[in-house]
């Protein structure tokens, strides 16, 4: 084929690719979903399946908590302000005293009822009413003698590492439905201990977040060196395939 007509051959697809993206949809279409753009439900934040889980606890709690006193929830989440979310969250340490004993749990439970909040009416709360309730959240954690020290993470050397994989590797007290899961779960420890990615990211691994890769030993060794690539898509705070 002569470059005249590899060049008219190229300019016809490229002509061709343009009209399709131009025709494939008509402006009445375009207007038509400008004009059914739900601003309140398409611009809330997506989150993770464990955070909608807390998302609804709290919603819950929040029906329930207006439920008792009469309340209608939806004018009640609009228009709440400090009095009735310190009655609230009295009432929540008083209803999950056995469960709700820490600082920090009390202060997670705050942050996703304002985005429960946020969620219903399209608007933060007002800025005095979320600096009233700091002093709220510190009167409620000393009356209800909340935890306020943070928990030590022990961290786990590589030797500690070792034992336990040698427990597991070597022990028959320890039994598995398939022992398919005692070699997974081993893989799982390792790529935790090296990498530190969260243990939900780790189980959420599939065969094709898995690249392996055959690379040239640069030492000059006859065996190849094996690359092992992971695309994690469940990581806190995003969602979607994440960088290897």
């Amino acid at each position: 084929m002569s470059q005249r007509h590899v060049a008219a051959s190229l300019s016809a697809n490229t002509t061709c690719s343009r009209t399709l993206i131009v025709k494939s949809l008509s402006a009445e279409e375009l207007n038509r979903i400008e004009a059914t753009f739900d601003e309140t439900a398409l611009t809330q934040r997506v989150y993770s399946s464990s955070s909608e889980t807390l998302l609804k606890q709290v919603e819950r709690l929040w029906l329930q908590y207006c439920t008792i006193r009469g309340l209608d929830h939806e004018v009640a989440i609009a228009e709440v302000d400090t009095r009735l979310l310190h009655n609230f969250f009295f009432w929540v340490l008083s209803y999950r005293k056995t469960t709700l004993r820490a600082k920090g749990t009390l202060e997670t439970y705050w942050k996703v009822f304002c985005l429960v909040r946020e969620r219903k009416v399209g608007y933060k709360l007002d800025k005095l009413v979320i600096r009233q309730m700091q002093g709220v959240l510190q009167r409620l954690v000393k009356d209800f003698g909340l935890q306020t020290k943070k928990r030590e993470k022990v961290a786990m050397h590589v030797e500690d590492l070792f034992e336990v994989l040698k427990t597991l590797w070597t022990s028959t007290d320890m039994t598995f439905d398939h022992e398919r899961h005692r070699t997974q779960l081993s893989l799982i420890m390792l790529l935790a201990g090296i990498t530190g990615s969260r243990p939900g990211a780790l189980l959420a691994l599939r065969y094709r977040d898995v690249q392996v890769t055959l690379i040239r030993d640069p030492a000059g060794g006859q065996q190849p060196l094996v690359l092992i690539e992971l695309t994690y898509e469940y990581t806190k705070g995003y969602l979607g395939a994440k960088d290897r």
